[in-house]
């Protein structure tokens, strides 16, 4: 699988939304992702990965909050991978890092791309700017990077470039009296698990 060759995360405090749901605030850079569409003709290949996840038993990693769920090399991944970073990799590089005041730091190799399951969600490790696909049903989620916190709804096939230290939690909803619904941030046991593809490339900042 292809690591991500180069390009430039538009993330200056986290993320930014391109096209927009009707009625739907829009994020921006400074909130701690940046949102960009599946390159044309993509939609066709992340059904063949969906249906290759669906068919693929997963390995657990990690106890309680740190739990995730690991599947193994797909060619399905890799046939994935190769479309959505070949097309968005030197945008990524050149335009949305220095927007972000980050560039490709030299020492450290990027994280292969694979297909992970979270339970309520994930962080960017320090160091690291992420890009994740959403895989499954679409999520109210909440962004947290180091300076907002925003919610989003998170779209299937979508790509999240997340900065260092910005994470993703779901928000689950609750039926209260007449008819209204209160956000909470748990996860109740019987919902699906978040799967996302996913992938890292090594960051520092670009003084």
């Amino acid at each position: 699988m292809s690591p991500l060759p180069g390009g430039a995360l538009e993330l200056r405090d986290g993320a930014q939304e391109l096209e927009l749901r009707d009625g739907a605030q829009e994020l921006e850079l400074r909130d701690g992702a940046q949102e960009l569409d599946l390159p044309d003709g993509a939609e066709d290949v992340l059904a063949d990965l969906q249906k290759a996840v669906k068919n693929t038993s997963p390995t657990v990693v990690g106890d309680g909050d740190e739990r995730h769920y690991r599947y193994g090399d797909l060619l399905e991944c890799q046939k994935f991978s190769r479309m959505v970073i070949g097309n968005k990799a030197q945008h990524i590089l050149e335009v949305l890092l220095p927007s972000a005041s980050l560039k490709p730091r030299l020492k450290g190799n990027p994280k292969l791309p694979v297909i992970l399951g979270f339970d309520t969600g994930f962080e960017i490790p320090d160091g690291f700017v992420g890009m994740a696909v959403l895989i499954t049903d679409p999520v109210n989620i909440e962004i947290n990077s180091t300076s907002m916190t925003k919610d989003h709804f998170w779209q299937t096939g979508k790509i999240l470039i997340l900065k260092p230290k910005t994470s993703i939690k779901r928000m689950e909803t609750k039926e209260q009296d007449k008819g209204k619904t209160e956000t909470i941030g748990e996860t109740e046991p019987d919902k699906e698990i978040i799967l996302v593809f996913y992938t890292m490339v090594p960051v520092e900042k670009n003084y």
